[in-house]
């Protein structure tokens, strides 16, 4: 009997054996009974099969709880990946209330966004036509009632957020407007909000979509 072989004799087995695996006859199925393992004698080509089988059953053993994170992480960058922003693109209507109605005609195009605005009254229409660049430079501008605009947009997550400042008077009025988007697609909401001397202000509008 050999030194090696006195070593094991009547040792317990481990599921996750951390020492060298000295060479006993059938030692997994030894391992999964619980038992000590038996001596005996067998031939070296056994011996390296036998050593063959438990590497490759140790790696997976240490693999297996990170195969779930693995996939997670993985689902989570196609998801993030595959994300696109929502389209304004479209003929968009919003009825005041009153005898005025707002009508939107909005071309997003990559990071250009155009907005057409026609505002339509008992006595007229008044019509007016700004370009942003998401992301990009300041556009300026003049408004409807001839105020002069500074303003830029931006992605927020999913809505399109407008970051402006409005000279009136000599004032400058900071301005936040944000679009959402309905999930049919088919109305988003705009709220505003301002800051002016005499307080903050909010208001809310919704535009819906139109043939």
């Amino acid at each position: 009997m050999t030194r090696s072989t006195k070593k094991i004799r009547g040792k317990k087995a481990s599921l996750f054996p951390s020492e060298p695996l000295y060479c006993p006859p059938e030692p997994l199925l030894c391992w999964m009974r619980g038992g000590t393992i038996a001596m005996a004698k067998q031939s070296s080509a056994v011996c390296d099969k036998t050593h063959a089988a438990v590497a490759g059953w140790r790696l997976r053993m240490q693999l297996r709880p990170q195969i779930p994170v693995v996939l997670l992480a993985l689902l989570a960058g196609i998801s993030a990946g595959g994300q696109t922003s929502p389209d304004f693109t479209g003929h968009w209507g919003q009825d005041t209330g009153s005898e005025s109605h707002r009508h939107l005609d909005i071309e997003q195009n990559g990071l250009t966004l155009q907005v057409k605005t026609t505002v339509t009254t008992s006595k007229g229409s008044r019509r007016l036509e700004v370009t942003y660049r998401n992301g990009g430079p300041v556009t300026v501008y003049k408004g409807l009632d001839g105020d002069t605009f500074r303003s830029s947009a931006h992605w927020d997550g999913s809505t399109l957020v407008f970051e402006t400042i409005e000279s009136e008077d000599g004032n400058e009025i900071p301005e936040k407007t944000v679009w959402t988007l309905s999930e049919d697609r088919n109305s988003f909401q705009v709220k505003r909000r301002s800051t002016k001397s005499t307080g903050k202000g909010e208001s809310f509008a919704t535009y819906v979509r139109e043939p």
